[in-house]
């Protein structure tokens, strides 16, 4: 049985009394047994030469997590294996059914399977699994993540010839390839040593978030978009989501403030908000909103968006992943290692900078977009043609709006 469709977790609020204080107890228990089982297995740091790619036939990648935001960050890792194996069948092992179809589509991914939720509590469901993964015969199980129980689990019960991981002090699962984990490294990143290291090859690696988005879901997309807006002007499209998860979660106040900054702008945009289920509130007033529950249909809406703001969650990577630029807004985790991974998108600090200095921010970097014409997926040939058309030096027509290099945004107070 796959977990509720909640894209933002909990909407930032308790689930039930005392879920947070649960939640950490668990994590606990689960690094105290990790640490145990290690204590009888420790798996050895020699060298080995790495797998030949012509060895490889079928490759299990095992994260059994909840979380959409560590779904796609699993996705460098994915088009990465697809390039060095480019015959081999890579299959995916995740936590959630509903994240499933968000893999659909990429290079050299055949199937992806669901662990139950609650395994224990659906043994016949579990068991099923896994003698369907045992029969499948892979030679290579990879477990991506530095402190995961089942994914060791799974990557020892998968039966694969060989299992690549990242060696640690509390690394109970017998590695026959252990690769060190680096440091100071973005999370999506860090699976790539296990590629670069323990899979014999020079192909290029994956930096980026992906997603394999059908030109029917984009157009669908658009349209849509263009129902809730009104006619597409040339003018960009702002999208912005104000939930996230606990102390990730900036308050309405402080979002009520950002936008007042952002309509006190000379800039002329549209704005978008996007709600999670269960919320139909918008900030203000007659804003148009979009909300849209479907993992796949929420990528392409997002991709179609010239700039999209939210806090560290989900629909931030997910943003990322559909080519879309991304603020990210980071109070309670660490942005050097979760920041939205993409060329087009920044990382801001919310304790440093208050709500009109993000608003700046956002403006700028919405600016720039419109200045290097991007993106352009909403237009057709003919308006993209004229949307870039150079008008003189430094200058160019977005729309109706003309747009200099050297123009700088001011906020009247």
């Amino acid at each position: 049985m796959a977990t509720q469709n909640t894209w933002v977790h909990s909407a930032g609020r308790d689930k039930y009394p005392g879920y947070w204080a649960i939640k950490k107890l668990r994590r606990g228990l689960r690094g105290q047994i990790n640490r145990l089982l290690a204590a009888r297995q420790t798996t050895g740091t020699e060298e080995l030469l790495p797998i030949e790619p012509a060895q490889l036939r079928r490759v299990l990648v095992c994260r059994c997590n909840n979380r959409l935001g560590n779904l796609l960050l699993l996705t460098p890792l994915l088009q990465s294996l697809a390039s060095r194996l480019p015959h081999a069948e890579i299959d995916v092992l995740i936590g959630d059914a509903h994240y499933a179809p968000l893999l659909q589509g990429l290079p050299g991914i055949r199937r992806v399977w669901t662990m139950p939720a609650r395994g224990w509590l659906w043994p016949v469901r579990l068991f099923s699994l896994l003698i369907q993964l045992r029969r499948r015969h892979y030679d290579l199980s990879i477990d991506p993540a530095l402190n995961s129980f089942s994914n060791r689990l799974s990557s020892r019960l998968s039966a694969a010839r060989w299992r690549l991981g990242f060696h640690g002090k509390d690394q109970w699962l017998a590695l026959t390839h252990a690769i060190p984990s680096p440091r100071e490294c973005h999370e999506a990143l860090k699976p790539l040593a296990l590629v670069s290291a323990g899979i014999a090859g020079n192909s290029t690696l994956s930096k980026n978030l992906s997603l394999a988005l059908r030109e029917t879901e984009r157009t669908e997309a658009r349209h849509r978009l263009q129902s809730v807006l009104g006619k597409n002007d040339g003018r960009p499209i702002l999208g912005f989501l104000t939930e996230a998860t606990g102390r990730k979660r900036l308050d309405m106040d402080w979002w009520r403030e950002w936008l007042a900054c952002l309509r006190r702008s000379r800039q002329d945009f549209q704005l978008v908000q996007i709600l999670p289920p269960g919320q139909k509130t918008p900030l203000e007033p007659g804003m148009a909103t979009v909300c849209e529950t479907d993992y796949r249909k929420l990528a392409a809406i997002l991709g179609q968006l010239d700039l999209f703001v939210a806090c560290d969650s989900g629909p931030m990577h997910l943003a990322a992943a559909a080519g879309t630029a991304t603020v990210g807004l980071f109070q309670a985790t660490d942005s050097r290692r979760y920041r939205p991974l993409a060329s087009t998108s920044i990382a801001l600090e919310p304790d440093q900078l208050d709500a009109s200095g993000v608003a700046q921010q956002c403006l700028r970097h919405l600016l720039a977009g419109a200045v290097r014409g991007e993106p352009l997926h909403r237009l057709g040939r003919s308006q993209a043609k004229a949307k870039n058309q150079k008008v003189g030096q430094g200058q160019f027509v977005r729309g109706s709006l003309l747009v200099r290099k050297t123009t700088r945004l001011t906020l009247t107070h």
